[in-house]
């Protein structure tokens, strides 16, 4: 059976355990992660790639509305459901492409039709079982496996594309979203770079250094601290 993987962000215990008793009944959620903490729900999005977050709006010290706003900026993608007791933000809701706004007390019907139709939308975003990926380039689309693509830099509003065969291109999307497209072996090795960690072969924490081998040569990355870190955690 198809499940779609959730996040539920609220700052009220109560109403975490309420949805996630209402999921466990639609036997069609796995809820990756429950968070009270507002200030961890950008990185656990990041880190966990849901399917759906389920976010309450008015939390201590961040706004569910702001929070949304930054994540727009660089996914476009995720569904997002608000789970709040105001009619007010709906408008400001829709600004930011919100999937759904359920009222609380949350409906236990409402909630199950969210359910099938994120399992509905999650089965029309699957793609057939092609190794290329469709990046936006000036013109139209580059289709490349994503063993071909060396890295991603930001270049003001727009990405440069390098390639393994160094070609380059330049995509209107920011850096961001056009990470939200590539396979988990992609890493953010800086603010404004994205590497294939594929190609890394040595990492010098001394200096927050890495190189890649690549055509017979190597090239050098200034690399964040942050990254040593997760890339360390994800490699055997």
């Amino acid at each position: 059976m198809d499940k779609i993987r959730v996040i539920i962000a609220d700052d009220e215990e109560d109403a975490i355990e309420v949805l996630r008793n209402l999921f466990t009944d639609t036997g069609k959620v796995e809820v990756v992660q429950e968070i009270s903490n507002p200030f961890k729900i950008e990185s656990a999005v990041n880190k966990l790639k849901p399917d759906a977050l389920f976010l309450d709006i008015e939390m201590p010290g961040q706004n569910g509305l702001s929070l949304l706003e930054n994540i727009r900026s660089y996914n476009q993608e995720l569904s997002v459901v608000y789970i709040t007791a105001y009619h007010k933000y709906i408008k400001d809701a829709i600004k930011l492409n919100v999937y759904s706004y359920l009222l609380k007390p949350v409906d236990r019907q409402e909630v199950a039709e969210v359910v099938a139709k994120l399992i509905d939308l999650k089965q029309k975003r699957s793609t057939p079982n092609i190794n290329k990926l469709k990046l936006p380039v000036k013109g139209g689309y580059i289709y490349i496996k994503p063993e071909e693509l060396l890295l991603l830099e930001a270049d003001g509003n727009y990405t440069r594309l390098k390639t393994i065969d160094e070609e380059e291109y330049i995509s209107s999307y920011n850096m961001g979203r056009l990470l939200n497209k590539l396979p988990s072996s992609f890493f953010r090795i800086n603010r404004g770079c994205v590497l294939n960690g594929e190609f890394i072969y040595k990492i010098n924490k001394t200096n927050n250094t890495c190189l890649v081998r690549l055509n017979g040569g190597e090239i050098e990355f200034n690399v964040s601290g942050a990254f040593i870190t997760e890339f360390n955690r994800t490699t055997k």
